[in-house]
């Protein structure tokens, strides 16, 4: 039988609208190009790892051409994969509940592709020296032995390598071209992807696009996420420490703000927020989600402790605030500490009484530095778009 090729979407989650929402541009970019996409989801089938609830079902609804496919039996996947060729754009990780996604992908020979296309910093996530012995074993399986181990699973033909990964930062792939060892190893396909492709991200993308109107209304603040699995797991995490004491100083500090700037504030969410248990939090703001780039678009000023979200703000140089707070964590403490150091975001810690006179001076004094991390991580690679250099090379190879 002559197998048909189709590109798929792939996902091990019960949580899709974030993943499609965060993704909208490109999807809508590729059903433009490709006859169906399916989105299959594995979730139902993964070990280790409780399945909970689908929500928000009505998501798939907005996008045509776009199948739903959630097998809960290994019939379910033969059928499927029956008539049909894969090529999968993985949008999953290598943490011990994808282990055995990673099996089924090789064992059906899909060709997989990975867009890295974000743009934003990059670091270990590490265990606090606080945290307990087992939430530390927790975050080394997924963090280090899971990844390692899917890895070395690849170079002897047990899951499947990445194909082509389309990533936007320019100083990887240079790195690799000056060090001998790291060439040798590239060369001979030692890395979990083959090939390496350079892109503009999907903040050029969507501003080379949309072109939206920028102004300076409102101080937006990127909130964290409560409740964040990484967060918990990598530090010893008093969920009632920060209800009552971070949000009290930070609280404080947003009210000096709008007093001082006479500018209203809003709080940009994270997807995957509880927004229920943010609105107990914020009696007098609006809390918006999924307009988070249109609200930078509109700041004046941008707060944020930890968010991928802030390359927008970097890309369009508007005044940036990195705090951080103790109550939060060490992960959130890490990204504000690197955003800091390989952007030159400014950055101060949340006290009682945090003096405010100075701080767009020091803000504005860094906003220029950001010019570096744009050409290297965000608009790094000419004037194509992302999406078509994406769906142009993937044409090209597989179809």
């Amino acid at each position: 039988m002559i197998k048909k090729t189709y590109l798929a979407w792939i996902i091990n989650g019960s949580d899709y609208e974030t993943t499609i929402k965060a993704n909208r541009n490109l999807i809508e970019e590729l059903k433009k190009n490709f006859e169906k996409i399916y989105l299959i989801n594995f979730y139902k089938l993964k070990i280790f790892s409780k399945r909970n609830k689908e929500k928000n079902l009505s998501i798939l609804e907005e996008i045509d051409n776009l199948e739903y496919f959630c097998p809960e039996t290994f019939s379910d996947l033969k059928d499927f994969f029956n008539d049909k060729k894969i090529i999968g754009i993985l949008n999953m990780g290598r943490k011990k509940k994808d282990f055995k996604i990673h099996l089924i992908l090789k064992l059906f020979d899909v060709k997989l592709i990975q867009t890295s296309n974000v743009a934003n910093v990059q670091w270990s996530h590490n265990s606090s020296d606080n945290n307990n012995l087992l939430d530390m074993i927790k975050l080394k399986l997924d963090k280090k032995f899971f990844p390692n181990l899917i890895n070395f699973m690849s170079l002897i033909g047990l899951t499947p390598k990445v194909e082509i990964r389309f990533i936007t930062n320019k100083p990887i792939i240079e790195n690799i071209k000056k060090n001998k060892f790291k060439s040798f190893l590239y060369r001979f396909n030692f890395f979990h992807a083959k090939e390496l492709v350079l892109i503009n991200s999907r903040t050029y993308d969507y501003f080379s696009t949309v072109k939206p109107s920028v102004s300076e209304d409102y101080i937006v603040l990127l909130d964290n996420q409560l409740e964040n699995s990484d967060d918990l797991l990598a530090d010893k995490i008093d969920l009632e420490k920060i209800l009552n004491d971070h949000y009290s100083l930070l609280i404080e500090f947003l009210e000096n703000l709008q007093k001082k700037y006479k500018k209203k504030i809003i709080i940009s969410l994270h997807p995957a927020d509880n927004l229920e248990m943010k609105k107990k939090l914020f009696l007098n703001y609006d809390l918006i989600k999924f307009k988070t780039t249109e609200l930078i678009s509109k700041a004046f000023l941008v707060i944020f402790f930890d968010s991928s979200a802030i390359v927008d703000a970097i890309y369009l140089k508007k005044r940036i605030l990195s705090l951080k707070s103790k109550p939060l964590g060490k992960l959130a403490s890490d990204g504000s500490n690197k955003y800091s150091s390989e952007v030159g975001i400014y950055q101060t810690s949340l006290v009682k009484n945090l003096e405010i006179d100075n701080i767009l001076l020091e803000i504005d004094k860094r906003t220029p530095g950001y010019e570096k991390y744009i050409f290297n991580n965000i608009n790094s690679s000419g004037t194509e778009k992302g999406s078509e250099k994406i769906i142009r090379i993937i044409k090209k190879r597989f179809f």
